[in-house]
């Protein structure tokens, strides 16, 4: 069945929102699974902060190289598929892995072993999923139709919405064991939607001409690109480390935090934040100064 623009745009929605929202729901899972097993220090939470922003550039590495794969769509599919039958093993399978790496590593190792066992596979796609569904509307569209980018603003929510449900709806209610048999059903119905927006037909690489009809990009735009982000998420990093060393290591201020970051994104790429440049200028220097003086005031 031939799916209209404006349908495969809605189906486009619902992948990268269901996408965002595994991709910020495997993160609590994840910790619950370890906490028994490594326990709740600062170091371990800052440990899986870092573990996780390092596989998100991993997936950003993967969705830039696989937007020129001649079978793309295919080849994303299959990895899903493997990816959901490795989460469900391991989760399975998770008391004879932690046995095996309490005996094989220290705690630092383990903890960082057990990310990759658990959940390394299906964050990497997940991470790419944004990305890549852009690329396909783009190539769809054969233009650099702006108008995707805004898509980010439906991610950016995604995960806000799996970053909140687990501690209020998840994990107070269902077992351990369910949470992950969850997701792996979860992440077959993301499989389903990426399916219905993109074919090979539909999403074959943009052709040569095509690429050289887009606007050529400054080299300044180049840097902010990258300067912008590694800046957002250094303070992010700095602000935790600082809660969690100061006050308590306790993951509902990382999830609070981590919340008002991904807020922050909602409104940027939103059509309505985009028309106001000045004003995030303005509450980035006012910020920047509220915490110049709460750092005195504490120092005090």
């Amino acid at each position: 069945m031939k799916i209209s623009d404006g349908d495969r745009s809605r189906v486009a929605a619902a992948a990268i929102f269901t996408g965002s929202f595994l991709l910020f729901l495997i993160q609590p899972v994840t910790g619950r699974t370890l906490l028994p097993v490594f326990g709740g220090a600062a170091s371990v939470w800052l440990l899986c902060l870092a573990a996780w922003q390092t596989l998100l550039l991993a997936g950003y590495f993967y969705a830039h190289y696989l937007r020129n794969h001649a079978r793309r769509v295919k080849f994303h599919l299959s990895l899903l598929l493997s990816a959901s039958i490795c989460v469900l093993l391991a989760a399975a399978l998770r008391e004879p892995i932690f046995n095996l790496v309490r005996t094989q590593s220290s705690g630092v190792t383990g903890v960082l072993l057990c990310i990759l066992i658990f959940a390394a596979f299906p964050y990497v796609l997940l991470a790419a999923g944004a990305s890549l569904v852009q690329s396909w509307l783009i190539s769809k569209r054969h233009s650099a139709d702006d108008g995707v980018y805004h898509l980010y603003a439906v991610s950016n929510a995604g995960s806000f919405c799996g970053l909140f449900c687990y501690p209020f709806l998840v994990e107070p209610f269902i077992p351990l064991n369910w949470q992950w048999y969850g997701f792996v059903a979860l992440l077959l119905v993301y499989a389903a939607l990426l399916k219905a927006v993109a074919s090979e037909k539909s999403c074959s690489a943009p052709g040569h001409d095509d690429l050289r009809r887009q606007q050529p990009v400054k080299e300044v735009s180049r840097v902010s690109w990258f300067a912008c982000p590694a800046l957002s998420c250094f303070l992010l990093n700095a602000v935790i480390a600082s809660m969690f060393v100061d006050v308590t290591p306790l993951p509902m201020i990382w999830i609070f935090f981590l919340g008002c970051f991904l807020l922050s994104y909602v409104v940027g790429f939103a059509p309505v934040g985009a028309r106001m440049p000045r004003l995030w200028f303005l509450l980035a220097l006012l910020s920047i100064v509220a915490a110049i003086a709460g750092r005195r005031a504490v120092g005090a």
